[in-house]
């Protein structure tokens, strides 16, 4: 018997979060796992759902106890399902992405050095090291659905009307498993010059700033392995997505 606990940040409002502690009780038979010519015990994955005792309360202090008594600390954020969109512009014969500036991104691209300091060089660290590319996306609001959402996030970044009945669902996953956990819908839609109703960018008093970058669709294979182009897992799903299910008809 061993007992784990969990620090979350529950998000309840995209503007509010509160702190939580989660208890929880896994029981589970342990077995012997050789590490470096070394045994341990180790629980049995068999019984990995076997969880109980499950109390939520506000954090006040916390341990995450790993199992054989190493101790840990772990941050969780619950936070709100997404959705994202490859959009293939039949005019143009290219795919419509989003550029924008990722400060996440940026300091993970600078010396750790700098950090603390009042400024950074900009000379030094211009700010294309936190550009990135990425699908059209947003989160999902509790009173609206996947679909809904994701047609008022192309028409808000991108600029194109996408009718509901037009936008192709390819699959729901779990992303940043490692400490969000939170679900990503993934859709295809297709648009022309046509649908064209506003220039996109974003929302500047939601702090969006983007721009809308048209890709030629020969480059679709490219883009998924050029690793001088800062691109997100969702982008390189999507596209190997593209590539596999949509690219070779448009190419005919």
């Amino acid at each position: 018997l061993f007992k784990l606990q969990l620090n979350a940040t529950l998000q309840a409002q995209i503007s509010e979060s509160k702190v939580y502690k989660i208890d929880f009780q896994l029981l589970s038979d342990t077995r012997k796992q050789m590490n470096n010519e070394e045994s341990a015990e180790v629980p049995d994955l068999d019984d990995i759902e076997n969880i109980h005792n499950v109390c939520v309360h506000p954090l006040e202090r916390f341990e995450y106890v790993k199992p054989c008594g190493w101790l840990r600390t772990w941050d969780a954020v619950i936070s709100h399902n997404s959705v994202a969109a490859l959009i293939y512009h039949r005019t143009r014969q290219a795919i419509v992405l989003v550029k924008q500036f990722r400060p996440a991104v940026y300091a993970n691209n600078i010396e750790i050095s700098t950090f603390g300091k009042t400024e950074v060089d900009t000379e030094k660290f211009p700010p294309k090291l936190g550009m990135t590319f990425e699908l059209c996306a947003g989160i999902i609001e509790e009173s609206i659905s996947p679909e809904e959402t994701m047609r008022k996030e192309i028409l808000e970044e991108c600029g194109y009307n996408v009718p509901i009945n037009q936008l192709e669902r390819v699959t729901r996953c779990k992303s940043g498993t490692g400490i969000i956990g939170s679900e990503v819908t993934y859709f295809y839609a297709e648009v022309d010059d046509f649908m064209k109703a506003n220039e996109g960018g974003g929302r500047s008093d939601e702090g969006e700033f983007l721009k809308v970058v048209y890709l030629p669709v020969e480059f679709a294979r490219h883009l998924i392995y050029d690793e001088n182009i800062q691109r997100t897992p969702g982008l390189l799903f999507m596209t190997m997505w593209f590539a596999q299910n949509k690219l070779d008809k448009i190419l005919k």
